[in-house]
């Protein structure tokens, strides 16, 4: 029998994890995001009344107003760092001054950054007066060193559910 190696486009990172995009069984991937012993998913994203708020709430992250798909969910498991959800990556700029500040962006256009500091406090920045800027890596960790590809593929599959027809799959 003739067998048949499909070749990975190493220049895609999610290449290699296509495989979980399709046929996972979204009860085990609730299971897996709410009792997950190494993941712990609840631990930092909400659905529903249930879990964390280090992350971001995930209840209606398959909204057909967001426009999100599974191939954004996966990314969001095998590499976090790609996109962060505005709110959640910690910035740290330096001023032209030489004072360093830090906090997530609430809000940002051409001109400005908004900052919220981790004292809650709502800081103003004008683009002219910084001096540098670097995003800190996201706190979540890459799911692809503690999730089985069968994991994954079940995980991406309860995410595409979250939200479709306005209700969060609690």
């Amino acid at each position: 029998m003739r067998q048949f190696i499909a070749s990975i486009d190493e220049s895609d990172p999610l290449a290699a994890y296509r495989m979980t995009l399709t046929a996972g069984n979204a009860n085990n991937g609730r299971d897996i995001f709410v009792g997950h012993v190494s993941a712990q998913c609840i631990r930092c994203h909400k659905v529903g009344n249930q879990g964390g708020s280090a992350g971001p709430d995930l209840s209606n992250i398959a909204s057909p107003e967001l426009k999100l798909d599974r191939r954004h969910f996966l990314e969001s498991i095998v590499s976090p760092n790609t996109r962060i959800a505005k709110g959640f990556g910690t910035v740290i700029i330096v001023l032209e001054s030489g004072k360093i500040v830090a906090g997530t962006i609430k809000a940002e256009d051409a001109t400005s950054l908004t900052l919220v500091t981790p004292e809650k406090k709502i800081i103003r920045i004008d683009r002219d007066n910084i001096d540098e800027q670097q995003t800190t890596p996201s706190a979540m960790p890459e799911m692809t060193k503690i999730l089985t590809l069968r994991e994954i593929r079940h995980l991406v599959e309860y995410l595409s559910t979250l939200g479709k027809n306005n209700q969060a799959n609690q």
